[in-house]
């Protein structure tokens, strides 16, 4: 809407009156023109002048012409507007108007398109009588800022306001349409398809004036709205974009849909691990476990390859398979193990086993075999195996070695654990351990092998390890991508769902959410929604397509955002964001990019260029700063490839290609800058010969590769050349490290696109703190699927120094490489918040700390006159003071009064020398008129005594009875006697005491007469007097020296065979106690009374703590040797055992302090004692052998310290 801002002034005009009629104007076919929709010419833009009339004398009509100027200095856009108004005669018209207004009055229209400065346009105007009259002339033209953005149209972008640039906008004057409506998709093959055919049909929809359509290189057959295409593929992932162009009003655009193929001819390869060529076993019955190493498309909704060990099929977890119980037939059995991909491809490996039927002694499996349980828990059954003679009979007291073979599980027998145990048969010729399995998940994958010397063979054991709950959720693929709005994004998005361990968790829903921008997700059948559940593959990853949405509001850098969150586990979550565009003309698509080194400095030089399948190469070279620009780039699929050898920088660069997909008429990049590593020249080595060859990496001590013989393949077909081995930092690999993790160590293996059979392995420094057997993730960047992909696990070694990929397992194709940590547990949570106000619980990987209602807080103040609870709120407690700081006779003793501590009136609490004369009222020490007067002493020399306003002093006294309040002075003696009590404390070996010192007391100073009835100054003599109480304050923390020392008992026999031993240990202890040290101050300054000038300070207070200490128990449970009971050297520990341990502490003590100002006032002294401190504990223990059990019981009581007296005896 616009507002009118100037309206001409009336015009006065005479007409002739020729007729005694009114003629009225004919009808109007045009639409009525709104004037609020245009704009006003004001004075400085346009000035209007009439004529002089022309009368009709047929018609009766009078003619004005009304000429227009542009009287500004810029040219007016047209046309323009003459409106008539507030004609003064109801009964004259205009006659034949233009046009009327929406309110009714006439409007003349010129359709002149601009008038220049200076320049005038003329109107008539005819009215349909000579009355006399007067008039408005408003002027207006065509509102020329459609958007009503206060910018003129000739000067706007975005001329209709609707978000879109002109030169991007198919309907620049039209707000509700910014694009052609044009749509094209691939509907067959799915995004992610597998194939093992070369050649492939694609096929798909389109809509609107698509005038040319191809698919990569190859023109398109279309056929009402539908268009195929057969296409030749590359081994690994073929990104297939087709691309569609159309005439828009800004020139010619393309519009693209893509999809990926994935062409797989490679079979996976098999390593078997619990068998091996020639093996010899006496067991008629055998495990079959192996690995496979398969590179798959995480776009292709992963399924494990189905393995037939002689025909029998065998389940597959995590890549590793498992078949037990194969049976022998004795001699020489093949043994042959089939694997075969999701698409056919397989591979075979033949193994020959010698089964020993007739064996004199052998090593019989009892049980523990193919058992399975979760990642890192130990077995129900314990591995047991039996040492016999050729007729069966027990051998006993032969050692038996357990040693783990494969992952980085542990053997057990309590107390001794490790990866390697040697165990003693018993009289029944058994010999067992408990098995504790590793993290890495997988069929079969944990294995343990069972050996005595002597015996021929060995017993593996396999067991099966399953993830574990979900720790982590990764977007893996298809993050930050760019596209046109209203079209599908050229990948999927990817997301990854692992345990703590890194373990691939199969079956998990994983939620994908619409966050942002209008964007829908579609599922398997290609419906829309904006929130979807898919499950995870068998490596844990999901996949979904999303489409950007065609509205103006979301166009831009990552305007639409999804969040994939695992089902039940809110907490985990992970957010992908896309960027929408609408397409620009082709000719003004651009690829641009930055090419830095491993330390962000620009290469200049280096030959970048871009190479299609429909279009001819085309080469640039990087500036100064390392940056490049192809201006006309095609639309499409397009590889990036970079030639670092011509760069002028110092040093030797290796190749590097990405694929992207353009959008036209837009800047596209390849993300981020393009980094590119200085190649060790120096280190390479020669490597395809007869000979192993092994190369350091430079800068990473410890760090390898190993190159088998006769293992490489150059990308020209030679056999043997230079490879080179190089470092690149960590968070500077071309690609970023898979899944958001960073990479322990990052490299590069030169030429890239030599092939190593079998794989080349690396070793690398156990830099992270692995345990012995632990796998990690090694990856490399398969450029075929482009993405990266394992390269089979890294395995800490036994002495712990290295992570070394396991055997079969490494680089098969030379590139770009990275070992991964173990993800973080977000699940691995301790959920105790340290607070005891809180119920600390876990659900769903979720730590819940939720406030205990109605109890009270542990931590709440001491002696505040409140209870505190836990939700903060609080109660009054009138029982909540400090008695301790009831200072004797002062007519108060401490209290509380609607929550606030206060001294509360005490009328008993009064000195029996202060009662002579006084009384207690209102918690003071005040005269009491009923003894006024009245003797207050009988003592020899003191019958002139009487209590005189509170003080007993002789009858003829003339005292003046007026004190005066004072300080504390001259109580240098308390003082110090309350730092003697302190350091006397200190000494205390139970406790750690902090006190500081407090002085509540109350002086006053006046004249008074000494109580010698024979001698004294009826004027009185000067006196000061104080009355309260001190002490000190704090904390004690009780410790307990001399704990910590472990104790133990020699065997003791529970019955045959079988002896148990015990230890406890009870480690140092702290307890916490507030202590206060108050005492009374009663102080009478008289220098000249002597025998009444006297001061006292009493202060004591008791210690005493009881606690349970921390207590650990441990039985051990030997086994020894049954003809004569005697244990044998280092026994080994059997199992069963349930150990329970209690255990009380107590301490008291007693500190006190006595101070006097004179001899004349008693003895003074500091002193306590300490009592005995003492610890009791008993520990229980049940023990269960082979059917047998037995109860052992061990008490202890223990006096730790025998008590002391501290200073002087009975002080206080």
């Amino acid at each position: 809407m616009k507002t009118v801002f100037w309206r001409r002034n009336k015009n006065q005009i005479l007409l002739p009156i020729i007729a005694a009629f009114v003629m009225f104007c004919a009808p109007f076919t045009n639409a009525e023109v709104v004037t609020s929709e245009l704009t006003v010419l004001t004075e400085e833009q346009a000035s209007i002048e009439y004529s002089r009339g022309r009368y009709n004398r047929r018609t009766g009509h009078i003619s004005y012409t009304a000429t227009l100027v542009n009287t500004g200095s810029e040219e007016l856009p047209g046309p323009f507007y003459l409106e008539i108004a507030d004609i003064s005669v109801a009964s004259v018209t205009v006659v034949e108007p233009s046009d009327v207004t929406d309110t009714g009055n006439a409007v003349l229209i010129n359709e002149t398109a601009a008038l220049a400065s200076g320049d005038s346009i003329e109107f008539v105007v005819t009215f349909s009588g000579r009355d006399r009259i007067t008039y408005s002339s408003n002027l207006y033209n065509e509102d020329s800022d459609s958007d009503g953005d206060g910018v003129d149209d000739d000067e706007d972008s975005d001329r209709d306001g609707d978000g879109v640039d002109n030169e991007l906008d198919d309907f620049p004057d039209d707000p509700n349409r910014s694009s052609v409506d044009v749509e094209l998709s691939i509907s067959a093959p799915a995004n992610g398809f597998v194939t093992t055919s070369p050649q492939i049909a694609v096929s798909g929809q389109f809509t609107g004036p698509i005038t040319s359509l191809r698919v990569d290189d190859v023109d398109a057959v279309l056929d009402e709205g539908q268009f195929t295409a057969t296409l030749a593929l590359n081994e690994g992932s073929n990104r297939v974009t087709a691309v569609g162009t159309y005439m828009t009003l800004n020139g010619e655009k393309a519009i693209t849909a893509t999809t990926t193929i994935v062409l797989d001819t490679t079979a996976p390869s098999i390593i078997l691990t619990s068998i091996r060529e020639g093996m010899v076993t006496t067991e008629s019955q055998i495990t079959i476990a192996g690995s496979l190493d398969d590179i798959r498309s995480s776009l292709s909704g992963s399924q494990e390859s189905r393995v037939l060990v002689n025909g029998t099929e065998v389940e597959v977890i995590n890549r590793a398979f498992e078949l037990p119980d194969f049976l022998l037939q004795p001699g020489l059995n093949s043994i042959n193990v089939v694997a075969t991909d999701a698409v056919g491809n397989s591979s075979i490996e033949r193994v020959t086993v010698n089964f020993l039927a007739n064996a004199g002694q052998k090593l019989v499996e009892v049980q523990g075999n193919n058992q399975r349980s979760s990642a890192g828990l130990t077995l129900d059954e314990p591995l047991v195996v039996k040492l016999v003679d050729r007729n069966n009979v027990p051998i006993v007291d032969r050692a038996v070695t357990f040693k783990v073979v494969a992952g980085d599980g542990e053997v057990t027998d309590l107390p001794r654990a490790g990866r390697e145990l040697t165990v003693i048969s018993n009289e029944q010729g058994f010999a067992q351990v408990n098995f504790q399995l590793g993290n890495r998940a997988g069929a079969g994958l944990h294995q343990v092998e069972a050996t005595s010397i002597g015996f021929p063979g060995q017993i593996v054991f396999c067991a099966s390890a399953e993830a574990l709950t979900p720790a982590t959720i990764s977007a893996s693929r298809g993050y930050y991508q760019r596209s046109l709005a209203g079209s599908l994004l050229p990948e999927p998005l990817v997301t990854k769902v692992v345990d703590s361990e890194a373990n691939p968790v199969q079956g998990v829903g994983v939620m994908f959410t619409v966050e942002s921008g209008d964007g829908v997700l579609i599922n398997d059948s290609g419906a829309e929604s904006t929130q979807l559940i898919k499950t995870t593959d068998a490596d844990g990853n999901v996949a979904v397509d999303f489409k950007l949405g065609n509205s103006p509001d979301f166009l831009g850098t990552n305007a639409h955002n999804v969040k994939a969150s695992v089902v039940g586990h809110p907490e985990l979550s992970t957010t992908f964001s896309a960027t929408s565009f609408i397409a620009g003309a082709i000719d003004q698509t651009s690829v641009t990019g930055v090419v830095l080194d491993n330390s962000n400095i620009p290469l200049p030089g280096v030959e970048v260029s871009l190479t299609g399948e429909s279009f001819a190469i085309i080469r640039t070279t990087t500036d100064e700063q390392g940056q490049f620009v192809f201006n006309q780039a095609p639309v499409g699929t397009v590889h990036v490839n970079f030639d670092a050898s011509t760069t002028s920088a110092v040093g030797d660069f290796p190749r590097l290609s990405f694929e992207i997909v353009t959008v036209s008429g837009r800047e596209n990049t390849v993300g981020l800058p393009v980094y590119i590593p200085r190649l060790d020249t120096q280190g390479g080595k020669l490597a395809g010969g007869s000979q192993q060859v092994v190369i350091p990496l430079a800068g990473v001590d410890g760090a390898e590769v190993i190159i088998a013989p006769n293992s490489v393949t150059l990308p020209d077909g030679r056999r043997e050349g230079t490879i080179m081995f190089s470092q690149v930092q960590n968070d500077k690999t071309p690609m970023p490290a898979p899944d958001g993790v960073s990479f322990d160590v990052a490299w590069t293996l030169q030429p890239s696109g030599t092939l190593f059979d079998p794989p080349a392995r690396v070793s690398l420094p156990n830099t992270s703190g692995g345990i012995p057997g632990q796998e990690y993730d090694m990856v490399t960047f398969d450029h075929d699927l482009g993405e990266w992909v394992s390269m089979g696990p890294g395995v800490v070694s036994e002495d712990g120094a290295t992570i070394t990929s396991k055997p079969g397992f490494g680089i098969r194709e030379a590139g770009w490489g990275g070992l991964c940590p173990p993800p973080d547990d977000t699940c691995n949570i301790d959920c105790d918040d340290g607070n005891e106000c809180t119920s600390d619980s876990k659900q769903d990987c979720f730590c819940e700390n939720e406030i205990i209602e109605g109890k009270q807080d542990p931590n709440q103040e001491d002696f505040d006159c409140k209870t505190a609870f836990c939700d903060g709120s609080s109660e009054d407690d009138d029982s909540d003071f400090d008695a301790s700081l009831d200072a004797e006779n002062d007519c108060k003793m401490p209290g509380c009064e609607n929550g606030t501590p206060t001294d509360l009136p005490d009328d008993q609490d009064i000195s029996e020398e202060d009662l002579v004369c006084n009384k207690c009222q209102e918690g003071r020490i005040v005269p009491d008129e009923n003894k006024e007067d009245m003797s207050c002493s009988d003592k020899p020399g003191e019958e002139c005594l009487v209590c005189t306003n509170g003080a007993c002093q002789p009858d003829q006294c003339e005292a003046d009875s007026t004190t005066v309040s004072v300080g504390i002075t001259n109580l240098n003696y308390v003082v110090n006697a309350i730092d003697s009590l302190v350091n006397l404390a200190d000494r205390i070996p139970v406790f750690n005491l902090d006190m500081k010192p407090f002085f509540d007391v109350d002086g006053k100073r006046g004249m008074r007469c000494c109580k010698d009835c024979s001698n004294f100054d009826p004027e009185g003599v000067p006196y000061t007097e104080f009355k309260g109480s001190a002490g000190a304050k704090g904390k004690g923390e009780a410790t307990i020296p001399g704990l910590g020392a472990a104790m133990e008992s020699d065997p003791r026999t529970v019955f045959p065979g079988v002896s148990v031993a015990y230890e406890y240990f009870v480690s140092a202890v702290g307890l916490t106690v507030n202590v206060n040290l108050a005492g009374t101050v009663n102080a009478l300054l008289i220098p000249d009374c002597e025998d009444e000038d006297c001061s006292s300070f009493r202060a004591g207070t008791e210690i005493s703590g009881s606690l349970g200490p921390t207590v650990r128990g441990k039985f051990e449970v030997v086994a020894c040797s049954a003809s004569n009971n005697e244990c044998l050297r280092n026994p080994p520990v059997l199992f069963g055992v349930e150990v329970k341990a209690l255990a009380g502490l107590s301490a008291k003590g007693f500190v006190g302090v006595q101070a006097v100002s004179g001899p004349q006032c008693g003895r003074g002294c500091v002193g306590g004692r300490v009592e005995e401190i003492k610890l009791t504990a008993t520990a229980s223990g049940t023990v269960e052998f082979l059917f047998k059990k037995a109860e052992v019981e061990v008490g202890i009581d223990q006096v730790l310290f025998e008590g002391a007296q501290l200073g002087t005896p009975g002080c206080g």
